[in-house]
């Protein structure tokens, strides 16, 4: 009898002893990407978790400044204040469950490339310029910042075609690639306008193309002892002292109105016709081009928002020209540069608007091509 008794009591405290852990390690560690807010889910890093107990789980952090707000890993700074992501490194976590306990790590790594957000394709800088800072006709973007490195070097003082190979790195090492063409111009091709403006508006010239600038400006001043010096230029009608004389040269523009359908007759093609809308939308661009020679406007907009389309074309297009001083001269500038050669020998244009606007002793020009 005293036996049995014995062995039931061995049996009660064997069981009693018996303990099942609820906390049970299936990752020690859980990477994250950098620039993702973090969320601590007990399920990635522990087994089988009983629905039951996960809302009682408690995630601890030791480290200082970081913290755990509904669920969400934040970091802040020294001065307190919270940090849009968690900065790329390790972090120590703590599972709590009644008297278990398990010790987590958190890795944040940064293994995206860069993004190009803006990318020129084609750069057109002017044979010779000055100062010529390729990075600023790139734009690129990265949770950890990104420079620019250029790989290959562009000759500027021979004409030609280069390849730019555009390398953009971030902070970490990550690396997105990219081509753009270069294209060395004449200075004839700048003077029409023919280069392309960097993401700052920024166009890089050659000290030849500014001393002809200043040529064609002089040329352009009448000569108060030899008014007649002047009777091959045409200046604008206008109340206001000749010396600051501004306004549209309609004559001009006609002129050139003239000489465009000569060069398409030549081509086989056929000719184009005035169109009053052209006309007064190429009148806006000619003032603007004074302020900002681009084929984006100075509010950011493509030019051909100037023009007033109810479905009349199809097809825009827009050549522009400054410092020439007569009509011929601003189409013999034209035809030498591939790209307004193309505009103007387009077949799919039927008409045309075209603008002469003088200031400040430059002549400026648009032609507004529709089809």
């Amino acid at each position: 009898m005293k036996k049995g008794i014995s062995i039931f009591v061995v049996l009660l405290l064997l069981t009693g002893c018996f303990h099942s852990e609820k906390l049970l390690l299936k990752n020690e560690q859980v990477i994250y990407e950098y620039g993702e807010d973090i969320f601590i889910d007990p399920n990635d890093f522990l087994e089988e978790l009983d629905e039951e107990i996960i809302d009682e789980i408690e995630v601890i952090s030791e480290q200082e400044n970081l913290m755990i707000e509904d669920q969400r890993l934040v970091l802040a700074d020294e001065e307190g204040n919270e940090k849009e992501y968690v900065d790329v490194g390790e972090y120590d976590l703590k599972f709590v469950y009644e008297n278990e306990e398990k010790e987590v790590k958190v890795v944040v790594e940064d293994t995206t490339a860069p993004n190009f957000t803006d990318f020129l394709g084609e750069i057109k800088i002017e044979q010779n310029a000055l100062n010529v800072d390729f990075n600023k006709f790139f734009k690129c973007e990265d949770q950890s910042g990104c420079t620019f490195t250029i790989q290959n070097e562009v000759d500027l003082s021979t004409i030609g075609e280069y390849e730019l190979e555009v390398l953009a790195k971030d902070e970490y090492g990550n690396e997105n690639k990219a081509i753009s063409k270069v294209i060395v111009v004449s200075l004839d091709e700048a003077l029409a306008g023919n280069v392309t403006l960097d993401l700052e508006g920024t166009v890089y010239q050659s000290e030849a193309l500014g001393l002809k600038k200043q040529e064609l400006a002089e040329a352009n001043k009448p000569s108060s002892n030899n008014p007649s010096t002047n009777n091959t230029v045409q200046k604008p009608s206008t109340s206001q002292n000749q010396n600051n004389a501004s306004g549209y040269a309609d004559s001009y523009a006609n002129e050139v109105l003239t000489l465009v359908n000569t060069q398409r007759s030549q081509a086989g093609l056929g000719a184009l016709s005035w169109d009053s809308k052209l006309a007064s939308a190429a009148n806006v661009r000619a003032k603007e081009i004074v302020s900002l020679f681009s084929h984006t406007r100075p509010d950011g907009s493509t030019c051909f928002t100037t023009v007033e389309n109810d479905g009349s074309y199809m097809t825009l297009g827009e050549n522009i020209a400054y410092g020439y001083t007569s009509a011929s001269s601003v189409m013999n500038g034209w035809m030498s540069s591939p790209g307004h050669r193309e505009n103007i020998l387009n077949g799919s244009f039927t008409k045309l608007g075209v603008s002469c606007y003088y200031e400040n002793g430059t002549y400026y020009w648009v032609q507004m091509f529709g089809g």
